[in-house]
C-alpha cells in the first residue's frame, strides 16, 4: 500500500531561508564588528562654521551658511558601520514577509562621507585599507557562521 506524502515547497523554503537569514545576519553583524575595530577615528571635533571670503574686483564679501560638511565628529565614521538587507526577493516583490534576502555592512552616511577616501586614498593622501581588510579578516569566522558550527 502506498502512503501519499504532501510536500508543500513553500513552507520548505520558508524554513531553509530564514534560517539562512539568521546565519547571514550573524555573519554581517561579525563582519561590521570587525570593520569597527579596524575604522580610524579622528581627534578632532568641531562644530559647523561659517566662513567669508572676497570675490571679484570690487571687494563684496560673501557669507556662507553653515554646511554640515565642514563640522568633524570624532568618530563618526566608526559609528556609522551597520549591517542592512535588501527587501526585494528574487522576483522583484517587496510584499513578502521572507523577502530579504542579501545582507550588507555599510560604512558612512552624509555626515561620514569620506570613508571612501580614507579606503582609496586621494592624490595627496595615502590609502588606509580598512575596510577590506577587516572583511578579509572574518571570512573563517563567516565561514564557521554560515556552516552553522
Amino acid at each position: 500500500m502506498s502512503k501519499n506524502i504532501h510536500w508543500n515547497p513553500k513552507l520548505a523554503e520558508h524554513d531553509i531561508m530564514g534560517n539562512a537569514l539568521k546565519r547571514l545576519t550573524e555573519v554581517g553583524e561579525a563582519m561590521a564588528a570587525e570593520v569597527k575595530k579596524s575604522t580610524p577615528v579622528g581627534t578632532l571635533s568641531r562644530p559647523m562654521y561659517k566662513r567669508t571670503y572676497k570675490t571679484g574686483k570690487k571687494g563684496k564679501r560673501r557669507e556662507f551658511k553653515q554646511a554640515y560638511w565642514t563640522a568633524r565628529d570624532a568618530g563618526a565614521l566608526q559609528r556609522s558601520v551597520r549591517i542592512t538587507k535588501s527587501w526585494e526577493d528574487i522576483d522583484g516583490n517587496t510584499s513578502s514577509e521572507m523577502s530579504s534576502r542579501n545582507v550588507w555592512v555599510i560604512c558612512g552616511t552624509t555626515k561620514a562621507y569620506y570613508g571612501k577616501i580614507i579606503e582609496y586614498g586621494t592624490n595627496g593622501n595615502k590609502y588606509q585599507g580598512f575596510f577590506r581588510k577587516a572583511i578579509n579578516r572574518s571570512k573563517k569566522r563567516a565561514n564557521l557562521i554560515l556552516r552553522g558550527v
